[in-house]
């Protein structure tokens, strides 16, 4: 009987699949458990780097655009960190529409602020960002827009059985891409004059190699001077050293002129850029013209890197305004 008591006891046969069974289950839920932590760890990685704010910015009245009373496919709109956009406000005919980015990137993002709502919402990937909205989610038809990246508004439905106008390609959203420190004026005398319209003018070539410029404005500012600026955009999945290079320059009349990088066709930093994907960068362009009566100009303007590439524009317009005083105190 003592040797008996003190032998070991036989081990339940029941027990063991349910020993096996509670140490899968744990695994399990131990391992789900790290994996769910990396991806919450990732995704506060990722987006705790977008350089949101809930700044509207210094300079949105350039970038208010009303298509009211347009019709579109589609409406594009290339993003920019740091602060919201004027108010843009969606097609009037428009019933219903899908948000989407046109390039699937890494770093793309965006918030949207909807007229009504106190507070943005974002930001959204481009996975989030895929959702169809109508005006019954949504409490009107006027949003300001942030991020990184080319995003693209599709009409899905219509009010009313309207014809097409023309779509509507890479439309500037934030203009937030001058050196920092530099911002639009803010002068009483600026406040009380509306700027002019935008042009947002794309070359004859469209994009090439990915490498988007277009004009955005032609004024003149002094009576020896007339000052283009636009912008260079990287559609590239991937940052792009671009290099100007040089520019000529026809005005209505014929007279020509022939423009280098060296304070005459550049960027805020010299004639190179280094664009991160999806983003666009402000350049300028000062043409010596005289002519008082100069209303129109044809621009070829080439780049060197990353190959060399000439964009061509147009009939662009030279911005009506008053007329600028000479330096002895006399409008011409």
């Amino acid at each position: 009987m003592h040797l008996l008591r003190h032998q070991p006891r036989a081990q339940n046969p029941r027990t063991t699949p349910i020993l096996f069974g509670l140490l899968l289950f744990f695994g399990i839920v131990f391992g789900l458990a790290l994996l769910i932590l990396r991806r919450v760890t990732k995704h506060e990685k990722h987006y705790n780097n977008f350089n949101s704010t809930r700044l509207i910015c210094d300079d949105s009245y350039l970038t208010t655009a009303n298509y009211e009373d347009k019709n579109p496919p589609f409406i594009d709109f290339l993003l920019h960190e740091g602060c919201f956009t004027g108010w843009i406000t969606l097609p009037r005919n428009w019933e219903s529409w899908q948000s989407q980015f046109l390039q699937h990137q890494t770093n793309t993002w965006v918030m949207e602020w909807w007229d009504g709502w106190q507070d943005p919402i974002g930001s959204f990937n481009n996975d989030q960002f895929t959702t169809a909205l109508s005006p019954t989610q949504v409490p009107s038809k006027h949003v300001r827009l942030q991020g990184n990246g080319v995003i693209r508004f599709y009409r899905t439905g219509m009010a009313r059985n309207e014809p097409d106008t023309p779509p509507i390609a890479f439309e500037r959203a934030a203009v937030r891409t001058e050196a920092p420190g530099q911002q639009a004026p803010d002068s009483p005398s600026n406040r009380a004059k509306p700027p002019p319209p935008l042009l947002h003018r794309q070359p004859v070539e469209g994009v090439q190699d990915k490498i988007l410029l277009t004009i955005e404005l032609c004024e003149r500012v002094s009576p020896q001077s007339i000052e283009c600026w636009g912008y260079v955009s990287n559609l590239h999945d991937e940052s792009s050293n671009v290099s100007l290079y040089r520019a000529d320059v026809v005005d209505g009349k014929g007279n020509s002129f022939n423009l280098s990088t060296n304070g005459q066709f550049y960027f805020s930093t010299g004639h190179s850029f280094n664009i991160p994907a999806g983003s666009s960068v402000k350049y300028t362009l000062k043409i010596p013209d005289e002519d008082q009566d100069t209303q129109t100009f044809t621009l070829y303007l080439d780049v060197s890197n990353p190959r060399d590439l000439e964009y061509t524009f147009r009939d662009v317009p030279v911005a009506d305004q008053e007329k600028v005083p000479s330096d002895d105190g006399v409008k011409h």
